[in-house]
Formats: C-alpha cells, sequence, structure tokens
C-alpha cells in the first residue's frame, strides 16, 4: 500500500460518521458488517454512502456493479486501493 493511503481504523471511521450523517443509519460497525444485510441499506444510501466517500477522499470508486463492496472490509480495501493508484498516478 502507499504511504499516503490512510490506515484501515481511519476509513473506518469516515464510513461510520457518513453511515451516521449522511445515511442516517446509526450503527457500530466492525470490518465484517455486511452493508445490506446487517445495516440495511438500500441502494440510495449505498450511493449516498459512495459518492460522499468519493467526496471525502477526492478518489472514483468505480466499483463494478456485478461485485459491489459487501462488508464495510470490503469498502475500506476499495477505498485504500483507490488512494493508492490515485498516489501512483501522481
Amino acid at each position: 500500500m502507499n504511504a499516503t493511503a490512510p490506515e484501515p481504523a481511519a476509513v473506518m471511521k469516515v464510513i461510520a460518521r457518513i453511515l451516521d450523517e449522511d445515511c442516517k443509519v446509526p450503527a457500530d460497525i466492525e470490518p465484517g458488517t455486511r452493508l445490506r444485510e446487517d445495516l440495511g441499506l438500500d441502494s440510495i444510501q449505498a450511493t449516498t454512502l459512495a459518492a460522499e466517500i468519493e467526496n471525502h477522499y477526492r478518489i472514483i470508486l468505480d466499483e463494478h456493479v456485478e461485485a459491489p463492496p459487501e462488508t464495510v472490509a470490503d469498502l475500506i480495501s476499495l477505498v485504500r486501493r483507490r488512494l493508492a493508484e490515485d498516489g501512483d498516478a501522481r
């Protein structure tokens, strides 16, 4: 991972804040928390979550519609991967 990529715990804090403030889904999340099944995110909330993460980190997640992140850990990995790719491109 690129040195500029934040630690997983820092990304998880951002995700938790966005879930609470923007998606109105207050929850204690863990890496294994499932976005749809455990948190009950609908498509609008999932889109809001993705858009707010992109705005916060100034990245484009561009996840595959066929295989979207299922857990918080999947989302953290995706964010860190995009940040590392963005850092490598600079």
